[in-house]
């Protein structure tokens, strides 16, 4: 049965070419995008103080809402729109009287001036052939996405391509951004700037209405903190005459119990020394007592002063320590004396000072809530406006296109259709052809042999 395998074979691989012939190739168009991490996925608060930008880091839901932007109605809408309906899916040929009752109602009833003409308004079916053409897929584990659109014309495939990724581009900015913003901030501006003028006009007039007691108050701030920084110093002063005064009690005890022979009295220069001293403060003493009384500060610590060296020279004639290191003890412990002595004037004078500003008149208190008010409505203007300056770069960024989004590959001129494939399918047909034949010429035989038995 060799010429039914032949013709069937032959039916098969003509039908096949047949179909190959009658079948309008497709050609595709490729571009790639990167998406990158930019503006648009970090979140600022239009609000409150500039805290830390929330950034949105997963790839994952970045990649696939991007894909969700370019495979939305509106942006095929839009495409078909502008690239023209008419175009990308030509009508089928009509009929004479088609093409004659159209064109006679078109002429007695005009459509309005203005409205978009039928060709120019992508309906449903536009939509769904489209998608049917546009293939939208990640790569995965990148931050990439591959976009190609198949047409019979490559032109057209090119054209409407290249303008998915601008209307893309378009549609990623007004998902991503608000323009109502920049509106909210510039009221927010003018609220607190009037709000830190009205406060800071009140300040002024606080200060005119009640400059005496301002300016008192003031002075009796400056002074009482000049008053504590001399307290601490003094303080400072008391502490590290202490710490010698044991070390110099300490040496004068180990140089007692060491043995040695000390001078004479009468022949130590200390005890010279220390016989010239007493008799200064002594006449010290006499004319602070022309001018002071025996209660005050300076008399009491001349007499301190005194005291101490009378102490050291009765050691000497006992003979005691050394002169010289007796000379150093007097000497700190007069000093100690004399610092004490003055913390404690200086600490009476801070509470003078205290006293005369609970004295006042209770404006500070107002005073320093007014400024306050004024820092806070300060601090409020000053975030609200570098936001609305980051608001305008934004939105100027947005007017010139500026997005995370770069493409890669620009969509290229196809030369090659990729459907259909006539080398395959015409193989296809070949070998079902072939098959059929074979499977024919089996069956044949079966009933022939069937009916000779």
């Amino acid at each position: 049965r060799w010429w039914l395998v032949l013709g069937a074979f032959l039916l098969t691989t003509a039908a096949a070419a047949v179909l190959i012939l009658v079948q309008t190739p497709l050609y595709e168009s490729d571009a790639v995008l990167l998406v990158k991490f930019g503006r648009e996925f970090v979140y600022q608060p239009e609000v409150g103080d500039r805290a830390t930008p929330i950034a949105n880091r997963n790839q994952e839901t970045l990649i696939n809402s991007e894909i969700r932007i370019l495979q939305s109605d509106n942006l095929i809408q839009s495409v078909l729109k502008s690239v023209g309906v008419e175009r990308v899916y030509p009508p089928q040929a009509q009929n004479f009287i088609q093409g004659f009752l159209k064109s006679l109602i078109a002429r007695v009833c005009p459509p309005p001036a203005g409205s978009p003409q039928p060709s120019d308004v992508p309906d449903n079916a536009a939509v769904l052939q489209f998608r049917q053409h546009f293939i939208v897929e990640a790569v995965p584990t990148t931050d990439v996405i591959d976009v190609s659109f198949t047409h019979p014309e490559p032109r057209v495939a090119v054209a409407v391509l290249d303008r998915v990724l601008e209307v893309f581009k378009e549609s990623h900015l007004q998902a991503f951004s608000d323009p109502g913003v920049p509106h909210f901030l510039e009221a927010k501006v003018a609220e607190s700037r009037g709000k830190l003028e009205k406060c800071e006009e009140g300040v002024r007039t606080f200060q005119v209405q009640n400059r005496d007691s301002l300016d008192q108050g003031e002075l009796l701030l400056h002074q009482r903190e000049v008053v504590e920084a001399g307290i601490k110093e003094v303080d400072n002063q008391i502490a590290g005459l202490r710490e010698k005064l044991v070390y110099l009690q300490y040496q004068a005890h180990s140089n007692e119990q060491a043995d040695g022979v000390p001078l004479q009295p009468e022949r130590d220069p200390a005890v010279t020394q220390a016989k010239a001293h007493l008799l200064e403060l002594q006449l010290t003493e006499q004319k602070l007592l022309a001018s002071f009384k025996e209660s005050s500060r300076q008399v009491v610590s001349v007499r301190k002063q005194i005291d101490l060296v009378k102490e050291f020279l009765r050691d000497q004639e006992q003979g005691g320590m050394n002169a010289e290191l007796g000379m150093q003890i007097v000497s700190a412990k007069a000093d100690l004396h004399f610092q004490e002595a003055k913390r404690t004037s200086v600490r009476r004078q801070l509470d003078e000072l205290n006293a005369q500003l609970e004295a006042l008149p209770r404006v500070e208190e107002s005073y320093n809530k007014l400024k306050r008010e004024c820092d806070s409505f300060e601090k409020n203007y000053q975030n609200y406006k570098q936001k609305l300056e980051e608001a305008r770069v934004s939105q100027e960024m947005d007017e010139q296109k500026i997005a995370n989004i770069s493409v890669i590959q620009k969509p290229g001129l196809p030369s090659v259709p990729v459907s259909p494939r006539k080398l395959l399918n015409l193989a296809v047909g070949m070998f079902v052809g072939a098959v059929l034949g074979v499977s024919l010429a089996f069956v044949t035989d079966s009933f022939g042999s069937g009916k000779t038995t």
